[in-house]
């Protein structure tokens, strides 16, 4: 049985998980996903032990990504790459839900900021809808990697504010996948995290 995400079950859903681990099944293996382990309950991470995986390096997501996806060009391979962190999953969902146009608006946003709201109004109206509830997801899990990503090219001031930026993109999208935000007021508050950096 594999649990993904174990860290983001809530309090009833952690506790019947527990009486399964205490009173297993037979001939039954529980894979358990953990983003942040420090977050489960105690008694769940002390009837586990911690298999930790690490990431790809760029050599092997490339290799992946252009036997999964032989039309894609070198450039948008490297894209993917660059916002995957080493996970071909994450790199998959980019090509799938064509996060590319997203991207781009949210590095728009990061670099130039957005005093008219313009560009936040644009991505929150694009993400509103309940069609498009897998782009949303994918995109509140993208910007704080798109963060870290770029805080590695600034300095000074505009560094520290990106470091910011990025502490407070993870707290908003854990709580929105957590309490499930409304999604156009969820985009446009990562969007003015966002245009708080330039």
């Amino acid at each position: 049985m594999v649990v993904d995400s174990v860290d983001d079950l809530e309090s009833e859903g952690a506790n019947a998980l527990l009486k399964m681990l205490e009173e297993p099944p037979a001939n039954t293996v529980f894979l358990l996903v953990a983003h942040a382990p420090g977050r489960l309950l105690p008694t769940i991470r002390s009837r586990c032990r911690r298999l930790d995986f690490g990431t790809l390096d760029d050599a092997a997501m490339t290799s992946v990504l252009n036997s999964e996806l032989p039309d894609k060009s070198e450039s948008d391979v490297a894209r993917m790459i660059s916002m995957a962190s080493g996970s071909i999953g994450r790199a998959l969902a980019f090509a799938e839900l064509d996060l590319a146009p997203l991207e781009a608006e949210a590095v728009a946003l990061l670099r130039e900021g957005d005093p008219t709201n313009a560009r936040r109004s644009k991505l929150s109206q694009a993400l509103a809808g309940k069609s498009a509830a897998d782009r949303y997801a994918a995109f509140v899990q993208l910007v704080p990697a798109l963060i870290a990503r770029e805080v590695r090219a600034l300095d000074g001031v505009r560094q520290q504010r990106a470091l910011d930026a990025y502490e407070r993109a993870r707290e908003t999208a854990a709580l929105a996948t957590r309490l499930s935000l409304d999604p156009a007021a969820t985009v446009f508050q990562l969007g003015s995290i966002l245009a708080t950096v330039p």
